[in-house]
C-alpha cells in the first residue's frame, strides 16, 4: 500500500507489543503486513502509554474495533490499554499460539504466518 492511499475509516485498530523479543518482532511484522494489505490500521501503543489524548479518546468508544496483540504473558500492551481505559474487543497472546519466546530476536516466516493467521480470524 502506498503512503498516498487512504485506508477506510472502519478498519479495526491493532495495538501491538513489538517488544525486544522474537514474539514481539514477529507480531510487528505480521501487523505491518496486514496494514499494507489494507486489512487493519495500526495504533501507537507508545502514544497511549504517554497519555496522548488525541490517541486515547477515539479508541475508548465502541465505534472502533480494537484488537490487542501481546507477545507474551507479561501482557504489556494489554496493561497499557487498560490503564488508558481502552477495552479491546480481542486480545491475543502470541506465546499462547505455540511460539516460544526468546530474547535473541530470532523468528521465522512461519512465526509471522502463525500470528497473522490468528489476527485475521479476529478481524
Amino acid at each position: 500500500m502506498s503512503e498516498k492511499q487512504e485506508q477506510p475509516k472502519n478498519l479495526p485498530w491493532i495495538f501491538i507489543c513489538s517488544g525486544a523479543s522474537n514474539v514481539g518482532q514477529a507480531t510487528n511484522a505480521a501487523c505491518v503486513e496486514l496494514y499494507r494489505e489494507g486489512k487493519a490500521r495500526l495504533g501507537c501503543i507508545a502514544a497511549i502509554g504517554a497519555h496522548v489524548e488525541s490517541f486515547i479518546k477515539p479508541n475508548q468508544s465502541s465505534e472502533r474495533k480494537v484488537i490487542c496483540i501481546d507477545g507474551c504473558g507479561t501482557r504489556c500492551a494489554s496493561k497499557t490499554l487498560e490503564k488508558a481505559e481502552i477495552n479491546p474487543a480481542v486480545c491475543i497472546v502470541v506465546t499462547d499460539l505455540g511460539i516460544k519466546k526468546n530474547m535473541e530476536m530470532v523468528y521465522g516466516d512461519e512465526d509471522v504466518k502463525t500470528v497473522k493467521k490468528q489476527i485475521e480470524k479476529e478481524l
